[in-house]
């Protein structure tokens, strides 16, 4: 009997340890990520913006929020917040408003430059229309698809100022005026989360874009808050949030993934689905605030999901978006198999170990805990597939069950 109960004891302590062992790497880990997000230095922030308002005196920058920035002042920097594989994001401070100042890249030299298609001392060596049809292309690029602008100008549509009033009223205040111009947009058509958010500003799902300067540009902040904001791991033993704040957050995060699915001419696939990457207006309306890793569905076919040679299904994955692979061929068919709900369940409603005991939906009421435990369940592995490299599309049906679940919750 001793024997049984030391052997108890001894699987006892080593579960423990173990749980603690894998606790303490996790925490390192979300440390570490934590690190290299914040890798930010005031100093060089700073000095960047100096560099852009020197570019600005110079009439080599123009935008409308450059004015704010470097005359009036009236656009305060604050702080830097990001610094992630050269993308700048700087916390500033206008109107009396917190707002977002980002680019991808800190230097415009870092941009592909309009040579060799324009000469800095010949304003007009690349034509027009040349430049108009290069700025399409750029766009159709990024994007995977033809752009309708309609009746707007294109090289309009993707700047601060109006492009023909700019080149026609400036050339006693700017050396060259088109040259300048076609410069600020060209750098900026050459950031596809620029390009994405300016073309979709007519959804409440993504922030407004207020302006730019120069390569950079200034857009509506809406921060996580802490229920989605898991990258810090001091904040587990934050207060939990009520549920029915919970609850809405939930919901305005299914109203912006039915949008994605179809207010658009294509779906929207969101490839990097992390509960930071999602922000949080004034109302709770949930807002795609980084989308880098954001596709519509012919691009993430065509060059994402088909592009590579495969053995595995997990050869097929492109992050969130999880591919097939066609065993007999060895090619992978360019077919996402899950969808943006599914992800979301996954990763963002459900604790897991990305979001150890953080998901949104954690500690529901009594009265539906069991439906809801079900639904997550059912929506995060459609099927209830072992395989942890395979997922399939949550249904429709089950997007409406939850937000019949959850608003029958608040009763």
């Amino acid at each position: 009997m001793r024997i049984i109960h030391c052997r108890r004891r001894s699987s006892l302590k080593i579960g423990i340890i173990s749980f603690v062992s894998i606790t303490i790497l996790y925490f390192m880990y979300r440390i570490h990520v934590l690190l290299d997000d914040i890798r930010c230095v005031d100093e060089e922030s700073r000095h960047l913006l100096d560099e852009l308002c020197t570019a600005y005196t110079e009439t080599t920058a123009a935008g409308n929020m450059c004015e704010h920035l470097c005359g009036n002042q009236e656009l305060k920097y604050l702080k830097c917040i990001g610094n992630r594989k050269g993308k700048n994001t700087f916390l500033m401070e206008w109107n009396d408003e917190t707002v977002i100042m980002k680019t991808w890249k800190g230097n415009r030299s870092e941009f592909q430059d309009l040579e060799p298609f324009a000469k800095t001392d010949e304003d007009i060596v690349l034509p027009l229309e040349t430049f108009r049809e290069m700025v399409k292309t750029s766009i159709n690029v990024s994007l995977g698809l033809k752009i309708n602008t309609g009746t707007e100008d294109i090289l309009t549509k993707m700047w601060s100022l109006n492009f023909h009033n700019f080149i026609k009223y400036n050339h006693d205040k700017v050396q060259s005026p088109r040259l300048t111009a076609m410069r600020d947009i060209w750098s900026l058509v050459q950031q596809q989360e620029y390009v994405m958010l300016m073309m979709l500003q007519k959804s409440k799902h993504f922030p407004e874009i207020f302006g730019t300067c120069g390569h950079y540009y200034v857009l509506e902040y809406t921060p996580p808050g802490s229920e989605l904001e898991l990258r810090n791991p001091l904040k587990l033993s934050s207060k939990l949030a009520a549920w029915e704040t919970r609850v809405k957050i939930a919901q305005g995060m299914l109203d912006l993934l039915q949008s994605f699915r179809s207010d658009f001419h294509q779906e929207l696939h969101l490839c990097d689905a992390k509960g930071e990457n999602f922000g949080l207006s004034h109302d709770l309306t949930a807002k795609a605030i980084d989308v880098d890793m954001a596709f519509f569905n012919k691009k993430l076919g065509e060059e994402l999901l088909v592009t590579r040679s495969c053995s595995q299904h997990k050869d097929c994955h492109f992050f969130d978006c999880k591919g097939w692979c066609d065993l007999k061929t060895g090619n992978c068919t360019g077919e996402r198999i899950n969808n943006n709900l599914q992800v979301m369940c996954e990763k963002i409603f459900l604790s897991n170990l990305e979001n150890l005991y953080h998901g949104l939906l954690r500690s529901p009421p009594f009265s539906v805990a069991r439906k809801i435990k079900t639904a997550l369940q059912e929506c995060a592995n459609p099927g209830n597939v072992k395989d942890p490299n395979i997922r399939f599309k949550a249904s429709v049906k089950i997007h409406r069950k939850l937000r019949k679940i959850l608003s029958s919750s608040l009763r």
